[in-house]
Formats: structure tokens, sequence, C-alpha cells
């Protein structure tokens, strides 16, 4: 199935030494992946791209470099001599959209979490934009929010003080002031509403007793010396929103290329796409790390008002790619592979899993997987390209090799293997290391290229 490449592995060679390295309770070693021509260009890290004009707006860890979609667009427009249609299944706050809007190409993006949905079309805004009307509403926002007003969220699960809990997310003057400027921006805000509520979300969040530490939300160490304010709030709050309108000078979007940004399940969404429409697929989907995004994400979910309760919350995490357990998924899998066979019979004879639901959720992934490749591939023009970045996985010291069971999907798929280049290694969590019993780091993350011939 995979095709015979200087920086490929075929599937029958992955499968041997798969059942070898489990069996030697080792990972598959390097001698398996040579270095590719795209493992110096940084093209995974978000740290780059946060530090441009509109990509600073909102800060996404787990984003990618625009450098994997400036890549991708250059080597699609060989050739082709017009503007590129691109899709983003997996938008995120939408470096794949706005990156192609900058170079002048159209792109239709999807995205399940309402929030992230929402700072990717505000990022990418486009005109007409005044800002003698930008500052003068900012302005008004400013005057007509100098203290704070009653939240909704006080007293809600952990977001305040109270309820028996000793750790709370946000202080009380905090979220007052964060409602009262919500209030003002609704009725001052005119045509940049979303980004003066984007600046908002931002600066509450950097006033938050919490912080995203991997799949989880952790209390910074010193959050009561902190001592946040409604003060600190409304500073970081102008900060953010006067920096917007600099921004948009900067990198104006043509209105022509305004992305296209749905808030839906891709697994659903992209089957109503017209058919033969698009050049190129670049993005990253969730990984197999048990991460729960709507979770992860939820201060700048109840705060932006997308939702309300924990069962809206909830509709949420069922809507997203099955890749964590945190709620219980239907066991219904159709996807078969030889790569993945032996996994799960790992899997299921670990006993250092910490969740016996794992093994299900390995096979709920790869099977999401594999019906969005078949959704997408009618979407494609031939000569398409699909560019993807994941990373494998390790649960109870079992290596699962994600990059080339996903490319063995998109192959029964009928896609085309152009190629796995490993990108880098990643360290697996502390618990694995003991069980792999190795030094090296045991993960890595790739790079698949797929084409649609």
């Amino acid at each position: 199935m995979v095709a015979d490449r200087p920086q490929t592995l075929s599937c029958q060679d992955e499968q041997r030494s798969n059942r070898k390295a489990h069996q030697d309770g080792a990972f598959l070693h390097d001698k398996y992946y040579h270095e590719s021509q795209f493992a110096s260009r940084d093209f995974f890290n978000f740290e780059t791209t946060s530090v441009l004009p509109r990509h600073r707006w909102y800060y996404l860890k787990e984003g990618f470099s625009t450098s994997l979609v400036e890549e991708a667009i250059s080597r699609q427009l060989v050739g082709n001599n017009r503007e590129l249609h691109l899709l983003e299944p997996f938008c995120g706050t939408g470096t794949t959209p706005l990156t192609a809007a900058l170079t002048g190409h159209y792109c239709t993006a999807i995205e399940v979490n309402p929030f992230l949905a929402f700072t990717a079309q505000t990022k990418t805004i486009t005109g007409p934009w005044r800002n003698k009307c930008y500052f003068g509403n900012l302005e008004k926002v400013i005057a007509a929010s100098p203290s704070g007003t009653q939240s909704p969220l006080e007293g809600f699960s952990t977001f305040t003080e109270g309820n028996g809990h000793d750790k709370w997310l946000f202080n009380i003057d905090v979220l007052r002031r964060f409602t009262a400027l919500q209030q003002a921006i609704e009725i001052h805000g005119g045509t940049y509403k979303k980004a003066m509520k984007l600046s908002a979300i931002v600066a509450a969040y950097k006033c938050c007793n919490a912080k995203r530490d991997g799949k989880a939300l952790r209390y910074k160490s010193n959050w009561k010396d902190l001592k946040y304010s409604g003060d600190d709030l409304f500073r970081q709050f102008q900060i953010h929103a006067r920096m917007i309108p600099e921004d948009v000078e900067e990198q104006p979007i043509n209105p022509i290329f305004k992305p296209r940004i749905h808030v839906a399940d891709a697994r659903e969404q992209i089957s109503t796409l017209e058919d033969d429409q698009f050049d190129l697929v670049v993005t990253s989907p969730p990984y197999l790390n048990s991460f729960d995004y709507s979770d992860v994400y939820r201060p700048e979910l109840f705060l932006g008002g997308f939702v309300e309760t924990n069962k809206d919350l909830r509709k949420i995490r069922l809507a997203t790619l099955r890749s964590h357990i945190q709620v219980k998924w239907p066991d219904v899998t159709s996807f078969k592979s030889t790569l993945l066979d032996p996994v799960l019979e790992e899997l299921n004879e670990s006993k250092g899993l910490w969740d016996e639901r794992i093994p299900l959720m390995v096979r709920a992934y790869f099977d999401d997987m594999w019906k969005i490749f078949k959704a997408i591939r009618p979407k494609m023009r031939r000569g398409g390209q699909v560019w993807l970045v994941v990373s494998t996985s390790a649960y109870g010291g079992v290596h699962i090799p994600v990059d080339l069971i996903v490319a063995d999907a998109a192959n029964q798929a009928g896609f085309d293997l152009e190629g796995v280049y490993k990108l880098r290694h990643l360290r697996a969590a502390g618990q694995q290391w003991k069980q792999f019993k190795i030094v090296a780091p045991p993960l890595r993350e790739s790079l698949v290229i797929l084409s649609n011939a």
C-alpha cells in the first residue's frame, strides 16, 4: 500500500516491525525513518506563527505553522495559474483559512468547537475597516464599563468562589468587569463586535487563576497571590483591542478571499460540500492523545456565551472526533487495517492501561479518520493533495503508529500516498517511559502527504 520511497515505510515492514517491537516492549526505532526534507522546517510549531499579525490575536498551543500552509500552496501552484480552493476540516483558530486568505486563495473550513470557530472567523475579518470608527466605538465601550456588573456565571461550577470549592477560575471582580465589558460591546461595538469580544475573552483568560497544561486546566502555583482584579482585565482588554487595527492595516484581506468557516462536525459537514471543488487540504486533526478540547477550552466557551450549561458542553463533546474518553462512544466501527490489528491485540492484553475504554477509543479514532477521508475524496479535484500533521501515541507501553495507520485509512478511501515524513521526536508521558524502558523518546510527529490521482 505505501509507496517505496526513501522517507516512507511500507505497511508490511511496519506490521513486521510493530509485532517485533511489541514483543520486545520497545518502540519503532529510527532506522525505519530517514530524516525527511521537512524535518527542519518547523511546520509543527505555532510559536513562530503566534507572533504574526492577525495570528497573534489568540494563542493556540496545538496549532501548526503558517509555513506548512505556504509550502503546500506553493507546491500545488506548480502548473496552476489560478487561485486555489483549500479545505480545512479541523480549523482550530484558523491558521489555514487565514494563511489562504492573506495569500489570495479561497478556503472552506470546518470547526466543531464554536469558540475556536468564532476566533477563526474574527482573525479573518475583512473590510471595510475604518480605524476612526473602530477607535470611536472602542472609547464608547471603555466609557460604558468603568465598573463591573453581576455575571450569570457567579456561583456556577468552579467559575467563582463558593459552592464549597477551595479553588476557582475567576475572582469575582474579574468576572464582573468582563460581564460589563460584554454588555458595553454589545451596545457600542457596532460592526467591530467580534474583534472586541475576542479581546475581552483573551483578557479574561489572561486573568484566569488556571492555565492550560496538556490535556487539563491546572491552577497556577501562586494563583492566590496574583489577586487578579477587574482593573487587570480592563488593561489587558485595551492592549489587545488596540493591537487589532494595527494588524488589519498591516495585513488586509481582500473580501473576495474571505474564508467560509462552518461551525459543524466535519464528519457530517463535508458531505454537504460541492464535489470536485478543492485543490488542497491542509490540516492537523485532533491527535490520538485523549485530549478533550471542549473541556480544555471550557472557560472561553462559557465566557463567550457559546454554551450556557454543561448539557450544551456535552453536545459539543459528542460531536468531536473520537480521540478521547470523556463520553461513552458507541461501539460501532467498520475500518480494518493490518497495521491496526496488532496494536489492538497488544492494547487488549496490556495490564498498564489507565482506562479500559482506550482500545475502543483507538479503534474509533481511525474509523472516524477513514470516514473523513472517504467524504473528502469526491470533493477533491484530480491532482489535489492532502497535507496532514499527526502524532504517534502510546498507551500501556504500546506504541501506536498513527501516521502510518492514518495513511492506510486514506489509501483505503482512494487516495495515493506521496509520503510519510518524520518532523520531530516527541516525549511520551512519564508513565509511558517506564513501560517502554528506553531512553530515547518513543513518539514522533509526522507529515502525511496524499494525492487524489
